[in-house]
């Protein structure tokens, strides 16, 4: 109720001709010139792309400065959210459907290794160093194969512009977080470097569970965190190249009094090359080598013991032609190998599996108002044979509306663990792997609208995913062995509405609501957890006190509550679990008091709210916290001393 009321105002505000007349234009609004790269590899400015496509800008980011990723991408994506396991992984979904079925990129890549339920680790990632964040909503396996049918999340890194900047950050929080940040930048001529370093710490701290009828203290666990990464890259009119190295570690604080602590690390390269030998071609050559490994370290002798890697390469070769009028062409080849060990194996072994695929995609431009995207991939694998997917997409432009329609095919091929694992969990049950698995399959459809006046837009879209083959877990009667089978159909459905007003220079309205319709069935049992409602709802007031810039901004997220059903492994049972509601209000002062010098600081969920059961599917708080994030940009700093 609070968002259609907010909604209603949007609209009412957004046909007001007093309050027209001292907006901005849109394009400075609403970057209908931003340029994006991940729904054709190549950039074009999103207002030809006839793709759902979600831009957070750098401006977004640094408006947000202090959130984590995990949570400015809830914030931003209508139909995202994040839940943890134990506090302590944290799981992604997105358009009703989970990791396996998100790709998450940096930089156009791939990233290797897990943490819980097929997640990718978030904490590798650093809000600091990322430039903006491009979202694909529907399938993409034409252009980016397997696990790409929810959609595309890429993560794309600041490059440097200026001579010499560096960047220094310091943030804490109330539940014993704290983060020390460098992001560092130099262009000399055609070669540039970037580098960045975050040290992140963590204290365990408990919450109430009243789960089991009486209550506990369930603990969060801590960490220490280090990322680190360096870019160097050279820059010319026909040739560009870049080489990007990275590494990781996390230390996990098991919980209670454990006397092993678990490591996280991940040591990877990237190499770009692009060639234009003439203005209508352009030649993309990339290799991505990624390597994740878990360790047990026992805090005695601190010596590591691997139980888990993953090693991904992939090698890309794509060809960009726009000599024909009004048509970008984008073909490519490709090559993917992975290879995973992990105590879950036979005797600790090791799994590898490969692919190659053949790819194109037409970007046509039939006139200004209607655009068309078609695609086609054809991907070999290792152990499944072919699989062809297709998309079609198309735009169609009037005044200040645009209708977007698609369809897609996506696949996601059976993981290692899926086809390999043979593990006994402390002798109470032996989960098997199933070779025989054959590829998951999707059809998605979606339509969306857009509505652009001046300080006003809004935009909506409806999705409808079916998947065939769906790869699901199943007993043996003996209710001693679960195996990996293709033994489900799951269907998808849901909508999404966002919008955003500007009120004069001082005041920004903004909001989303999202609607999904998830049927994961299993013996008539809807298994699925994804909450149907979730709303975001924010107001920032914008004002000029003591020669600086301040604003006051707050927000509020809704998620609905949700009733599904789990098996008991004991008694091989459905039981019923009722996930609650839960809203969290937020209230922050964000400020640049002296030009290269801002801070964020605020109050987190001011009302206080606490699950009062624990499970995967909670929004794990500690309850109301304060932050505090302070970042200075050295050089702004001492160019305003030099005056």
């Amino acid at each position: 109720m609070i968002l259609l009321s907010f909604l209603s105002s949007l609209l009412l505000f957004g046909q007001s001709d007093t309050l027209a007349k001292d907006t901005i234009p849109v394009s400075k609004n609403y970057k209908l010139d931003e340029i994006v790269i991940t729904s054709s590899r190549i950039p074009k400015p999103i207002k030809d792309v006839p793709v759902v496509t979600r831009v957070i800008s750098r401006e977004i980011i640094k408006r947000n400065s202090g959130q984590t990723l995990i949570s400015l991408l809830e914030n931003e994506v209508p139909g995202l959210e994040f839940t943890q396991t134990e506090g302590v992984t944290n799981n992604i979904t997105f358009q009703g459907m989970g990791a396996n079925y998100i790709l998450i990129l940096i930089d156009g890549e791939r990233i290797a290794g897990e943490t819980s339920r097929s997640n990718p680790d978030f904490n590798r990632i650093n809000l600091e160093n990322i430039e903006k964040i491009e979202i694909i909503k529907g399938a993409m396996s034409t252009l980016y194969g397997s696990g790409a049918i929810a959609g595309v999340i890429n993560i794309i890194t600041k490059k440097s512009t200026e001579p010499l900047s560096a960047t220094a950050g310091i943030n804490f929080n109330g539940e014993g977080e704290s983060k020390y940040s460098l992001n560092l930048g130099s262009v000399i001529g055609k070669f540039s470097a970037d580098g960045n370093i975050v040290l992140r710490k963590k204290n365990k701290y408990f919450i109430d569970d009243y789960s089991s009828g009486s209550v506990k203290d369930f603990e969060v666990e801590g960490y220490d965190n280090l990322a680190t990464d360096l870019k160097l890259s050279f820059n010319s009119a026909k040739f560009n190249a870049s080489v990007k190295g990275s590494y990781y570690t996390h230390e996990r604080y098991n919980e209670g009094n454990a006397t092993t602590h678990d490591v996280y690390e991940d040591a990877g390269v990237i190499f770009k090359s692009q060639y234009k030998p003439f203005k209508t071609s352009i030649f993309e050559l990339s290799y991505n080598y990624d390597n994740y490994t878990k360790f047990d370290m026992p805090l005695d002798t601190k010596e590591k013991d691997k139980n888990y890697n993953n090693e991904i390469n992939n090698v890309r070769l794509n060809y960009f032609y726009t000599g024909l009028k009004n048509n970008s062409i984008t073909t490519g080849i490709e090559f993917y190998g992975e290879k995973l060990l992990t105590y879950q194996f036979s005797a600790g072994g090791s799994e590898s599996a490969e692919s190659g695929a053949l790819y194109v995609q037409d970007d046509y431009k039939i006139s200004e108002a209607v655009s068309v995207q078609g695609g086609l991939r054809i991907e070999g694998h290792s152990e499944f044979g072919t699989n062809i997917t297709p998309k079609l997409s198309a735009m169609y432009k009037i005044g200040g509306l645009t209708f977007r329609a698609g369809y897609a095919g996506g696949f996601r091929s059976p993981s290692l663990k899926e086809l390999y694992t043979n593990w006994s969990h402390m002798n109470l049950f032996t989960l098997i792997g199933n070779r025989n698995l054959k590829p998951e399959t999707s059809n998605n459809y979606s339509f969306a609208a857009e509505y652009n006046r001046r300080n006003f837009n809004i935009a909506a879209s409806v999705y409808h995913n079916r998947l065939k083959d769906k790869i699901s877990t199943i007993w043996n009667e003996g209710q001693d062995t679960i195996y990996y089978s293709n033994v489900d159909k799951a269907t998808v459905t849901g909508v999404d509405v966002n919008a955003k007003l500007e009120m004069g220079k001082n005041v920004i309205l903004r909001g989303y609501y999202s609607y999904v319709k998830d049927l994961n069935e299993a013996s008539g049992k809807n298994e699925s957890s994804v909450r149907p409602h979730s709303a975001v709802a924010s107001i920032e007031y914008g004002f000029d006190a003591l020669k600086g810039n301040y604003a006051i901004i707050l927000n509020s997220k809704f998620a609905s509550g949700v009733t599904y059903y789990t098996l008991n492994s004991y008694t091989y049972q459905y039981a019923e679990v009722r996930n609650k509601p839960y809203s969290i209000f937020n209230i922050g002062l964000k400020g640049s008091p002296y030009k290269g010098v801002s801070f964020y600081t605020g109050v987190n969920n001011i009302f206080n709210y606490k699950p009062k059961e624990i499970s995967f599917n909670s929004y794990f708080t500690k309850g109301t916290t304060i932050f505090f994030n302070l970042s200075i940009n050295v050089e702004s700093l001492l160019k305003r001393q030099d005056r």
